[in-house]
């Protein structure tokens, strides 16, 4: 036997992802105590992304074909249902159907797109706001510098 720790009634992958899964509560509920909510968002992104990554393989699509703002509407949407069926065939057919709603889900074809990763100016002319807002007075020109304006004198 080349794995000793999966055995042959272990139940298949599901099962054992459970176990894995299981294992490592301990270790999250650490990470909650010390870094907090930032572990729990980490955990529900990963999720959506193992969900549009599952799709797109079962659907013979490209990954970034699959819309994330549309994967994490539809698991909010499946969620509550998934939670409360009972029967294992139940979900596993709610299961299948999200992800035929996220392969439906796709963005379109965006030939020449790209998106560089680069840091912009700040292109507003508002100054930085370095003080508390009770303290801070805001200049009447905005930030920008004025041209000095020719002394009109009247007679």
């Amino acid at each position: 036997m080349n794995s000793p720790h999966v055995k042959a009634q272990s139940g298949g992958v599901s099962s054992i992802m459970l176990r894995v899964l299981a294992a490592l509560l301990p270790v999250i509920g650490a990470y909650y105590y010390f870094y907090g909510t930032a572990i729990l968002v980490s955990l529900a992104l990963a999720s959506a992304t193992a969900l549009m990554a599952e799709a797109a393989i079962m659907h013979a699509l490209p990954r970034q074909r699959i819309s994330f703002k549309g994967a994490v509407d539809s698991l909010r949407s499946f969620t509550p249902v998934m939670l409360r069926t009972t029967s294992k065939r139940s979900r596993t057919r709610f299961h299948i159907r999200l992800l035929d709603i996220l392969a439906a889900d796709t963005l379109p074809v965006r030939s020449g797109r790209s998106e560089p990763r680069a840091v912009k100016m700040r292109p507003k002319h508002y100054p930085l706001l370095t003080k508390p807002r009770r303290v801070f007075k805001a200049l009447p020109h905005n930030g920008k510098k004025l041209a000095k304006r020719p002394q009109v004198i009247l007679t």
